[in-house]
């Protein structure tokens, strides 16, 4: 089995035919919906992936600014969203580099002038493992440059809204590892994101190809307790941290 990384850099078709399955009943794309007005709005997210996410809201937006800090992710959404590259700007972009591409990004709705939502899914709590696995684990840190940068590039009364896993092929959400945990106790503690837990359920066609395509991502060990089991449907729940700037 590839590593996440390694899934994200080279194996973008799958992994996109892996997330076609999640929120099988809208769960999630619902409250996306609900937490804001998305018409006629400029939009950051980072780490885009195969945008999945972006597919909800782009008929809507003026502008998106998506970031994600794989090519082969990257060309892999411009695919997906090919009906509104017209609105879309790609770029490559590692989440500890936010600040960075601000400055960079001379775009007539986004950069200086400011967003209006900045999203993110699946993608800061990488980086917060990331940091937490370096030399001092500095998770508290890593996680107030990550707020402030996303903060940075949205404007006054914007939306910052971060969407993060609670668990797969678990009946109850919990922050799966302990530097997950305190990175979410940090969003709500001190830096006063409201937290909404989802359900975001997978459903395939079998089970073996649930096995199959959980497996490839999440583990062999995942794989064969799917299979044990003997449902086309994987419980998983998803955090939904917001906060108004």
């Amino acid at each position: 089995m590839p590593d996440m990384y390694e899934i994200y850099d080279h194996h973008a078709a799958r992994y996109h035919e892996l997330v076609q399955h999640e929120d099988a009943d809208g769960e999630l794309r619902k409250a996306v919906y609900e937490i804001v007005n998305w018409r006629n709005t400029r939009v950051v997210e980072a780490g885009v992936g195969t945008g999945r996410v972006t597919g909800w809201y782009v008929k809507y937006i003026t502008s998106a600014l998506l970031l994600d800090r794989s090519e082969d992710m990257i060309d892999q959404a411009r695919n997906n969203l090919s009906p509104f590259l017209h609105r879309l700007t790609f770029r490559i972009c590692e989440n500890a580099d936010l600040d960075r591409m601000k400055k960079q990004v001379m775009h007539p709705d986004v950069g200086n002038l400011g967003a209006d939502i900045f999203i993110e899914g699946w993608s800061f709590g990488h980086t917060i493992l990331d940091a937490e696995a370096a030399p001092g684990g500095g998770i508290e840190e890593r996680c107030d440059q990550l707020v402030h940068s996303a903060a940075a590039m949205i404007r006054n009364g914007g939306t910052l809204i971060f969407l993060e896993t609670l668990g797969t092929n678990v009946e109850t959400p919990e922050a799966p590892v302990p530097g997950l945990a305190r990175f979410y106790t940090q969003l709500e503690a001190a830096y006063g994101f409201t937290r909404r837990e989802i359900p975001t359920d997978y459903v395939f066609d079998s089970v073996e190809q649930a096995a199959e395509l959980c497996g490839f991502f999440f583990g062999d060990d995942m794989a064969a307790d799917i299979r044990a089991r003997g449902s086309e449907r994987v419980r998983e729940w998803t955090g939904m941290w917001t906060r108004r700037v």
